[in-house]
C-alpha cells in the first residue's frame, strides 16, 4: 500500500509539472523572462480564476480605467477597447481570456502612442535647438551684412566728396588753361604779324631803297621813316638806324664801303631779327599747342570726375537701400530670436510632460499589466534559454 501510494503521488506531480498557462496577447517583451521560481510560482497561480497574481476580469477593467483616465485612446482601438471593457465586465464564460487577450492589443497600442507622442516632443526640441542655432548664424551674419554695408556707404559718400572736389579743382584748372591757351593764341597771332610786317618792310621798303637810286623826294623819306620805326620795333641797333637814312638817301654811285658796310648790317639785322621772330613764332606754337593738350585733358578729368559723382551716387542710394534691407533682416532674425526662449521652453515641457506621462503608464497601468498578465511555465534550463534568445531576436 505505501507504495501504490507513492507511485501515485510521483504520477500526479508529473501531470502536473507538463500542465501549460494559456497565452496572453503579443506584447513588446518589457521585462525579462522570470526566473523559474517565479515561473513556477505563476504556473501554479494562474489556474485558480481569482488568485493573487493573476490576471482576471477585475484587474483587466480596472487596468483599462486607469489606462483611460491617463491618456487618450487612439482611434484605431477605441473599438476593440471597449470590446476589453465589455468582456471584462461581463459574466459569461470565455469573456475572461477575451479580455485579457483585448487588454493586451490595447496596450501595446496605447505604449506606441506614448512612445510616438514622446519622440514628436524630442523631435520638436531638437528642433527647437537647431532653430536657435540657425537664429544664431542669421543674426551674425546680418550684423555682419548691416555693418559692411554701412561700411560701404561711407566709403562711396567719402569718394563722392572726393571727386566733388576734384570737380571744383578741375574747373579752376580748366578756366586757368583756357586762358593760358587764350594768350598763347595771341602771342601766336602777335608773332606772326611781326614776322609779317618785318617781311614787308623789308621787301617793299628796304630792298627797293637799297637797290636803286633814292633821291630826297617826300616818298623816300617816308618809306626810310617806316623802315626805321620798324628795324626800332624789332630792336634794330640804334647807331645803326641813326646813319641808315643817309646811306639809303644817297645813289648808288656815290656809295662808298662804309655805306656798303652799313647795308650788309641792316641785312644781317633783317636776317637776324627775322629768324629771332621766327622762333618766337614757333616757341609760341609750341606753347599754344601744350596749352591746348592742357585744356583737352582737364576737360577729360573734369568729364571723368562728373562721371565718377554720377556713379557714386548711384552706388551710394545703392547702399542705402541695402543698409535698409539688412537693417529689417536684423529686425526679423531679432524678432525671432525674441520668441524663440518661449519656443524652447514650451518645447522642452512638452517633452517633460510627454516623459512624464508615459513614466507614469509605465509605472502604473503597464507595470500592472505586466505583473498579472499569463505566463508561460517552462520545463527545463535548456527551455528557459531558448525562450531568451527568442525574446532577444523579437526586441
Amino acid at each position: 500500500l505505501k507504495f501504490l501510494a507513492l507511485s501515485f503521488l510521483v504520477a500526479s506531480r508529473h501531470v502536473s509539472s507538463r500542465h501549460v498557462l494559456p497565452r496572453a496577447m503579443t506584447l513588446r517583451r518589457q521585462t525579462p523572462l522570470m526566473k523559474r521560481p517565479a515561473v513556477a510560482k505563476a504556473a501554479k497561480d494562474a489556474p485558480k480564476a481569482g488568485a493573487k497574481g493573476s490576471l482576471t476580469s477585475r484587474r483587466c477593467l480596472t487596468i483599462l480605467e486607469r489606462v483611460e483616465k491617463m491618456c487618450s485612446i487612439p482611434k484605431d482601438i477605441q473599438k476593440t477597447f471597449r470590446e476589453a471593457k465589455r468582456a471584462a465586465k461581463s459574466a459569461k464564460k470565455g469573456d475572461h481570456e477575451k479580455s485579457a487577450a483585448l487588454l493586451g492589443s490595447v496596450m501595446a497600442k496605447v505604449v506606441n502612442a506614448f512612445e510616438e507622442e514622446q519622440r514628436s516632443a524630442r523631435d520638436g526640441l531638437e528642433k527647437a535647438k537647431e532653430e536657435e542655432k540657425t537664429l544664431s548664424l542669421e543674426q551674425v551674419e546680418a550684423e555682419t551684412q548691416l555693418k559692411n554695408a554701412k561700411q560701404a556707404m561711407q566709403d562711396f559718400k567719402l569718394k563722392l566728396k572726393e571727386s566733388s572736389k576734384s570737380i571744383v579743382a578741375q574747373t579752376k584748372a580748366l578756366a586757368a588753361a583756357s586762358a593760358e591757351r587764350k594768350s598763347a593764341i595771341q602771342d601766336v597771332k602777335l608773332a606772326e604779324k611781326e614776322c609779317q610786317q618785318l617781311q614787308e618792310v623789308q621787301v617793299k621798303t628796304y630792298q627797293p631803297l637799297r637797290e636803286s637810286s633814292a633821291g630826297s623826294g617826300s616818298a623816300i623819306r617816308k618809306q626810310i621813316n617806316m623802315l626805321c620805326k620798324a628795324g626800332q620795333k624789332v630792336g634794330f641797333h640804334q647807331e645803326l638806324l641813326s646813319i641808315a637814312p643817309a646811306v639809303l638817301k644817297k645813289e648808288l654811285t656815290r656809295r662808298q664801303t662804309f655805306d656798303q658796310m652799313v647795308l650788309k648790317s641792316l641785312d644781317s639785322e633783317f636776317s637776324k631779327r627775322s629768324h629771332a621772330l621766327q622762333s618766337k613764332l614757333e616757341d609760341n606754337q609750341q606753347s599754344l599747342t601744350a596749352q591746348e593738350r592742357a585744356v583737352e585733358e582737364t576737360r577729360e578729368a573734369m568729364a571723368l570726375a562728373k562721371e565718377t559723382v554720377k556713379q557714386t551716387g548711384r552706388q551710394i542710394a545703392h547702399a542705402e537701400a541695402l543698409v535698409e534691407s539688412s537693417k529689417q533682416s536684423l529686425s526679423q532674425v531679432k524678432k525671432k530670436a525674441r520668441n524663440l526662449p518661449s519656443m524652447l521652453k514650451q518645447a522642452g515641457r512638452k517633452y517633460e510632460q510627454a516623459s512624464g506621462r508615459y513614466a507614469k503608464f509605465r509605472s502604473g497601468p503597464l507595470a500592472s499589466y505586466l505583473a498579472y498578465r499569463p505566463v508561460r511555465q517552462v520545463e527545463n534550463d535548456e527551455d528557459l534559454e531558448e525562450e531568451d534568445e527568442e525574446a532577444t531576436q523579437r526586441e
